[in-house]
């Protein structure tokens, strides 16, 4: 009957344990990195959704007309940058 040296059952095990360990180790490590990835996108498309780029360049851009006609022409304007009643 064969029987198996002992150094090579002390290495064989510790291999598996060595490799069993670094598996679960890089299991952690993509989930956390996916984890990470994830939590990014999902931030930057909250970003982008609440932005709403057409609403603040039209603000922009009637704020910037109201702010030149009151400058050239004061009282035609009230405050709110619409047309006073005459």
């Amino acid at each position: 009957m064969f029987t198996f040296p002992n150094f090579l059952l002390i290495e064989v095990i510790s291999f598996h344990l060595i490799r069993n360990f670094f598996e679960v180790v890089g299991l952690f490590s993509t989930i956390a990195f996916l984890h990470k990835k994830f939590i990014c996108l999902l931030f930057s498309f909250t970003i982008i959704e609440n932005i709403e780029v057409p609403k603040l360049l039209i603000s922009g851009q009637n704020y910037y007309y109201n702010y030149n006609n009151k400058k050239n022409n004061p009282n035609i304007f009230n405050d709110n940058g619409r047309e006073a009643n005459k």
